[in-house]
């Protein structure tokens, strides 16, 4: 596998003081913008290179990590962040280091996404979606430092190139190893097989007790056209985008102040209600 593929999905994006409306229409370029030369094994700023298993085949030296973006124009809607730093859900999907993608609105509310044929996710669904979805944004809100920025540009302490890599490969085995109760089977289709002798250990603490139940929901903004590569030379598909807002109070739910928070590799915003507040 070429090592400038990253796999990835959904990107948690975040714009603050902006507001949100799924409907609106716009058009965003991102690329996708890792500097060489970075402190993980890789080569690369923020990422490691992992060893996995999916659906019975081996995958080798795939860069897991935090994923750089940075926009190169956009036309309409909600102001988008110009620089983020995320992680990815769709492992099947694919970004290049150095490429652009493009994005559109309208974006689908998470509830159709899930109804859709594809059940959750692209190149192939997810398992049990729902349930999933909401593991892989729990570990993204609980152990990614999310600030402004993505990941990693919180108020905690700064997370490690291993520590962004077990952040993603968590992530990829909560998608497609959350069975219908809500608990993450370990001997699932998605399996680490190796990568920095840290990652076992910290991916192990990040799927630790999930439920499948957070109360998140959201927006998936989808590559334009979803059916085509963008020039992908692998013919996968790009990486599809969630997006949302978390809100303190339910007199903002409406409002759609957005807010960061980030889930996945591609880019992602999460719309996640307070359980204290649900309307």
């Amino acid at each position: 596998m070429k090592s400038d593929l990253i796999r990835l999905a959904a990107v948690a994006v975040v714009a603050g003081g902006g507001v949100f409306n799924a409907s609106a229409a716009f058009d965003v370029y991102y690329q996708i913008a890792n500097t060489s030369g970075g402190p993980g094994d890789s080569g690369y700023q923020d990422l490691d290179n992992v060893n996995v298993q999916f659906n019975g085949t081996q995958y080798n030296n795939i860069l897991s990590g935090g994923i750089a973006i940075q926009e190169i124009s956009q036309t309409g809607g909600p102001a988008m962040p110009k620089n983020y730093l995320t992680v990815c859900t769709d492992f099947m999907g694919s970004l290049y280091l150095g490429s652009t993608y493009k994005y559109s609105a309208p974006a689908s509310s998470f509830s159709t996404v899930l109804g859709q044929p594809t059940h959750g996710g692209i190149a192939p669904p997810w398992n049990n979606p729902s349930k999933a979805i909401q593991n892989a944004a729990q570990i993204f809100y609980t152990y990614g430092d999310i600030g402004a920025g993505g990941i990693n540009t919180g108020s905690g302490t700064a997370l490690s190139a291993d520590q962004m890599a077990a952040l993603q490969v968590a992530i990829w085995i909560a998608l497609y190893d959350t069975t219908s109760g809500g608990t993450v089977n370990t001997s699932g289709p998605f399996q680490l097989l190796g990568g920095p002798s840290d990652l076992a250990g910290i991916v192990a603490t990040d799927i630790n007790n999930l439920d499948g139940n957070y109360n998140n929901t959201g927006y998936l903004l989808q590559p334009d056209p979803l059916n085509s590569t963008q020039g992908n030379g692998d013919g996968q598909l790009p990486q599809e985008l969630l997006m949302g807002s978390a809100v303190p109070e339910p007199a903002t739910v409406l409002a759609g102040l957005m807010l960061a928070i980030p889930l996945g590799v591609s880019t992602v915003r999460i719309l996640r209600k307070q359980k204290t507040n649900l309307v």
